[in-house]
């Protein structure tokens, strides 16, 4: 995908972007502090009561730190995301209005109505949601394995080992993904043009008595749509549960070769929980990234469409475009 035409799209809301961008990274480097926390309550036993009290209200006031860092993050993405599909949707709108005749005349209405409608929304709230996290996710992935490798490096190296067996299912589903996508889209804009060719012909479809035909035509085409989306229901509800269990595989070794070496004192008791925490805390990074993959491919189809449309030169004299908001 080409980022930079992607995040034309995005300019005029890049400080909040970046805001929210900014508090993700906030968030992640609070994050990755409560483990030592945790570990340090839980393992010291020499703490005095009053002391392992304060300690407790320290840890509960990060966590509520960081359940209010995500509100704000999911509030501020989501105005954003509602904004630039409001901004998109006008920008489409107004940039067909100028195309020719024959552009329309050459292009079915569905297409259109399904790219100003449904894939411009998964454009928005890939632009403002998933691309904005990456970044955020990645590092919080980065600094949970360096900790990790702090405590001890040997365990620590059997994560890595992990991430050729990841990459190797993201770039097999990812293949699959791709293709539908594109395929799912072009099923929902003929359901779009289908309906809208039925109801501009109604008077002559119920002058011949043709409702029956009309709807069996429909019907087919919505099973065909809800068919490709089935398929891709399937591969990406197949995609969370074998990356979990691989999570969940690598976590029962790691909790079995970390025993062992806490037995033989090559680890403390500390050491084991920061560990084993930093390791939980990698799972939710690397599944929303595991997803990423998947919802690239898909942007990549609606972008090339939505160039396709807006590379067009309009009638006339060309016109520049801008955000309602800028």
């Amino acid at each position: 995908m080409e980022l930079r035409a992607l995040l034309t799209y995005a300019r005029p809301y890049r400080g909040l972007l970046m805001l929210v961008a900014a508090l993700m990274l906030i968030n992640s480097g609070i994050t990755l502090f409560v483990p030592w926390l945790v570990a340090r309550l839980a393992s010291d036993v020499q703490m005095q009561g009053n002391a392992r009290l304060e300690l407790l209200a320290t840890i509960l006031a990060v966590l509520a730190l960081i359940t209010g860092l995500r509100f704000v993050v999911s509030w501020l993405s989501g105005g954003v995301a509602l904004r630039l599909l409001s901004d998109l949707r006008v920008q489409v709108f107004d940039h067909l209005q100028h195309l020719p005749l024959s552009y329309h005349q050459d292009h079915r209405q569905g297409d259109t109505l399904a790219l100003m409608t449904y894939e411009v929304a998964r454009l928005s709230n890939f632009l403002s949601g998933t691309l904005v996290s990456a970044v955020p996710l990645s590092l919080t992935a980065l600094g949970a394995i360096v900790l990790m490798f702090r405590i001890d490096p040997l365990l620590a190296a059997l994560v890595p080992i992990l991430v050729p067996g990841f990459y190797l299912i993201l770039k097999i589903v990812g293949r699959r993904l791709r293709g539908l996508a594109q395929d799912v889209q072009m099923a929902e804009a003929d359901v779009v043009a289908l309906a809208e060719e039925s109801l501009e012909m109604l008077p002559a479809i119920k002058s011949f008595a043709r409702e029956k035909v009309e709807a069996d035509r429909y019907l087919g085409q919505v099973d065909r749509a809800m068919g490709l989306r089935l398929r891709e229901n399937r591969i990406y509800a197949a995609m969370d549960p074998v990356i979990g269990f691989t999570a969940g595989a690598a976590a029962v070794i790691l909790v079995f070769l970390s025993s062992q070496r806490l037995q033989t004192g090559q680890l403390d008791t500390a050491e084991l929980i920061r560990f084993l925490l930093y390791a939980a805390l990698l799972t939710r990074p690397v599944a929303e990234l595991s997803n990423l993959y998947g919802q690239v491919q898909s942007a990549r189809g609606t972008l090339a469409r939505m160039r396709a449309v807006m590379g067009r030169s309009p009638a006339g004299q060309g016109r520049h475009f801008r955000s309602r908001r800028q």
